[in-house]
Order: C-alpha cells, then sequence, then structure tokens
C-alpha cells in the first residue's frame, strides 16, 4: 500500500480533537483564541531624492512601467494615462514636479494607488522600502514648496527623511489643474 494511502486511512481514524493537537509547534504554540501581536510594517517609495511614505490601510501595487499614454497641451509632470484592468489611470512623475533627478541604477517602475476610479499612479525608483520605525522630528526641515500643504509628520533614518505625504490630495490638486 502507498504511503499515500496509509496518510489518508490514519486522517480517516483521527477524532477532530485529535487532529488540533496532532502536531505541536513548540515554543511559538499558538493557542486557540489566544492574541497574536502582529507588527504592522509601513512601506515608502524613493522618488527621486525624497522618501514618501505610502498611507497607512491604503491599497496600492507597484507595476513594471506600462505604456502610458501621454495627454499633449499638459504639464510635464503629467504623464498620461495608463489602462489597468480596463480603469483609466492619471499618471505623474513627481520627480519633475519636484525638480529631482531619478536615481540612478533604480529601475524605473509605477506604483499605483487606491484602485477603480479613485486610483493615481506615480513613477517611482526601485521597488517600496520598509519605513524606519522612529519618532516624528519635532520641526520641518525645508521641503519643495509644492509639498508645504500636503506633509505631515517627517521622520529621520540616518541621513534620510520620510514624508508622510497626503499623495491622494496632492495628485487630486493637481488632476484639477489639469482639468482647469
Amino acid at each position: 500500500m502507498s504511503d499515500f494511502a496509509n496518510e489518508a486511512n490514519i486522517l480517516e481514524w483521527l477524532p477532530p480533537s485529535a487532529a488540533l493537537t496532532r502536531f505541536q509547534l513548540g515554543d511559538t504554540e499558538l493557542a486557540l483564541g489566544g492574541a497574536i501581536d502582529l507588527k504592522r510594517v509601513r512601506y515608502g517609495v524613493r522618488v527621486g531624492g525624497l522618501h514618501l511614505l505610502l498611507p497607512e490601510d491604503s491599497v496600492s501595487e507597484v507595476l513594471d512601467r506600462p505604456k502610458i499614454f501621454p495627454i499633449p497641451n499638459t504639464s510635464s509632470w503629467f504623464e498620461g494615462l495608463i489602462n489597468l484592468r480596463g480603469n483609466v489611470v492619471p499618471v505623474f512623475d513627481l520627480r519633475d514636479l519636484f525638480g529631482t533627478t531619478p536615481i540612478a541604477g533604480e529601475q524605473q517602475m509605477l506604483l499605483v494607488i487606491d484602485e477603480g476610479e479613485e486610483a493615481l499612479g506615480i513613477a517611482i525608483d526601485g521597488l517600496p522600502l520598509p519605513a524606519p520605525n522612529s519618532d516624528p522630528l519635532d520641526r520641518r526641515p525645508s521641503l519643495p514648496g509644492v509639498l508645504e500643504n500636503y506633509t505631515g509628520r517627517v521622520f529621520e533614518h540616518g541621513e534620510e527623511l520620510w514624508l508622510e505625504v497626503d499623495i491622494a490630495g496632492l495628485l487630486g490638486s493637481l488632476s484639477n489643474e489639469i482639468a482647469a
């Protein structure tokens, strides 16, 4: 008889209570109904020389740069539109808006924040990174002017500043400028 058939026969003989306690996990054993302490990791993206924190509890996805369809007579920071699973998504190049350049040697990707009709895309340098776990700075450093009204807390990790930016608010206001 095969090992699979033997295993199937053994499983038929186990009552449910025995099946639940069949495997022991040692020191990391989980008790039913016990609390599990999961630490949430926040992520950020690099846009030129800036590190932008992704909104907490937001839906986002990273794509290899798809074909972007430019719209004539728009600002240089508006790259155009993509079709993402039947949804038209506007794509912005914040590096141009902030006056920064792509990070040399990093793969240029597209971050799509939100979904459906609310989706917005931004060009990013490389994959998202886990954000540092530190306390916010007491004072805000000088930032590109366009970020002043959309930046919340600022975190420092080594020489890097991580900015909590209302990306949807910023891009929404930029979208309104394009539509006007």
